[in-house]
């Protein structure tokens, strides 16, 4: 699937959390689905005339058969027989040295309800916690012993031998009395130059109209964007 799409970065950090990988490649497209952190979830990569095609195909075939959504290729209007799940994207950082910073303050994480306690102030819509399956490790940074600012490895390495997983991060917040202090960036960065150590890609989700995120992770070094779609049957 990998030499199929030319190992996309995008395809690349799916495949290194999914197992049972399947699908299609044809002209100008290729579809394919895998069991990874969230159930079945299949992806597409290609132009939206022949994704367009190849989903129809897909789902006629039974391909598509229990899966939760499929992550597109951004476009509008949403595939007939589907429903718009999210637009969101992924970011990567395109090499090691693109890393513009990394604070040394960053540290791992050992007090889950000091953890649950930020995220309910900072980022309450969070689907992580401290106890979240998909979270390696929390780091976290501290302002005067107070806990101000955390992020996750949720990297999520697949059961298959020969999977290469890529390293994630997710659940970036900050109190909302240490805002504007640049400690998003810090301990996004911290954790990002620990996940190098371990992994030749580094990349994260962001919601698509959260401009404010996506700037603070370009100034990083996550200059690498793939825009989805994700799309559930009906």
């Amino acid at each position: 699937m990998l030499d199929a799409v030319g190992h996309h970065p995008y395809a690349r950090f799916v495949a290194g959390t999914s197992r049972q990988l399947f699908g299609v490649a044809l002209a100008g497209c290729v579809l394919w689905r895998g069991v990874g952190p969230f159930g079945p979830v299949a992806h597409a990569l290609g132009d939206a005339p022949p994704v367009a095609r190849a989903l129809a195909w897909a789902r006629d075939g039974g391909l598509l058969d229990g899966v939760g959504w499929v992550n597109l290729p951004r476009r509008r209007p949403v595939p007939a027989g589907f429903a718009l799940r999210e637009e969101w994207d992924y970011l990567w950082l395109p090499s090691a040295s693109a890393l513009a910073t990394a604070d040394a303050a960053v540290q791992p994480l050992v007090d889950g309800d000091e953890l649950d306690a930020l995220l309910e102030v900072a980022y309450p819509g969070s689907e992580l916690r401290w106890d979240s399956p998909i979270v390696s490790q929390w780091y976290g940074l501290y302002v005067d012993g107070r806990l101000a600012a955390c992020a996750a490895d949720r990297t999520f390495a697949s059961p298959e031998p020969d999977a290469r997983p890529t390293g994630v991060i997710g659940g970036v917040a900050v109190h909302p009395d240490y805002r504007g202090r640049g400690l998003g960036a810090a301990v996004t960065a911290g954790v990002a130059a620990r996940l190098l150590t371990r992994h030749d890609q580094v990349g994260l989700g962001v919601a698509a109209d959260n401009d404010a995120a996506a700037r603070l992770y370009h100034r990083l070094g996550f200059t690498g964007r793939h825009a989805l779609t994700s799309i559930r049957p009906v």
